[in-house]
């Protein structure tokens, strides 16, 4: 089964930070940001792990503060040895990632098992990915699975994608349809597209499940509303066919061009038989008969 996935790690958020905190409009009216950045840098200075990571991913952003990568390194490297797991995890992926600092795929295997330790999902999603790619070592599917459903239990929609990918695949563990479509309805159901994806693909073929168009139609919508370029060039094979809907040419055509606007190879081939004379008046001697 086709499966795209999103492999780059990923950055946990501080809810301290003041642009994404929960403060009202008119708090900030009454203290500006760099005076909250200000605040926020003193409570790290003292010691506060938490305004250390929100002080770090404020350097990393340029936010209402001087950017800079080397400031961002240091107060992350203060949170994670005070043991803050955020700080563990968002080090851990500048490091594998050489981003502000040079690449250390030991150091970001290390940060990451830390945070992972501490039941942060990002970061045991992350570790995943890890052994699941292989990086820093051999791919070790039994590992990258354990971690995977340690986060998917957790709550991490990436992991619930990549878990149920692991069962339709065989990957470390018998082949379950069940069970992966079981962890794609859970991540489709927090909207994740990939996941969205996979279980109109699922509905469309008829693997696990018993073939449905109009579901296929469905998840493939959804997935497609998040700009899931897979999922456009589907719904426009399903509108050429004329699968679970009435054949729409055009719109089969609108579809397969947004796919292909993404770099959708094979959506853009799609696109021009479609759209060449022989095709059309195929269709046309079709239609007559």
């Amino acid at each position: 089964m086709r499966k795209i996935l999103n492999m780059a790690v990923k950055i946990a958020i501080c809810s301290t930070i003041i642009f994404i905190s929960n403060t009202n409009a008119q708090d900030l009216q009454a203290v500006t940001i760099s005076e909250k950045a200000q605040e926020i840098l003193e409570k790290a200075e003292k010691g506060d792990r938490e305004a250390q990571v929100a002080i770090a991913l404020l350097y990393k952003i340029g936010q209402d503060i001087e950017k800079s990568d080397t400031k961002a390194i240091y107060w992350y490297e203060k949170a994670a040895k005070q043991n803050e797991p955020t700080a563990q995890n968002n080090l851990a992926s500048l490091y594998l990632d050489g981003d502000g600092v040079e690449q250390d795929i030991d150091k970001a295997k290390y940060w990451y098992e830390q945070a992972a330790a501490q039941d942060l999902s990002v970061a045991q999603y992350n570790l995943g990915l890890m052994y699941y790619n292989g990086l820093g070592g051999r791919v070790d599917l039994k590992k990258a699975l354990v971690l995977f459903e340690k986060a998917a239990y957790n709550g991490d929609s990436d992991a619930q994608v990549m878990l149920g990918t692991m069962y339709y695949k065989a990957q470390g563990v018998q082949r379950n349809y069940d069970q992966a479509i079981l962890w794609w309805q859970e991540a489709a159901e927090n909207n994740n597209p990939a996941a969205q994806y996979n279980l109109g693909l699922m509905y469309y073929k008829g693997a696990g499940v018993e073939q449905d168009y109009a579901q296929a139609l469905n998840w493939y919508e959804k997935a497609a509303e998040q700009n899931f370029t897979a999922a456009f060039n589907n719904l426009g094979t399903m509108y050429e066919k004329g699968y679970g809907v009435v054949q729409d040419l055009e719109t089969a055509k609108w579809y397969f061009s947004r796919a292909c606007e993404n770099n959708h190879r094979k959506a853009c081939n799609n696109l021009r038989i479609l759209s060449g004379e022989e095709y059309q008046q195929n269709n046309a001697n079709s239609a007559k008969k």
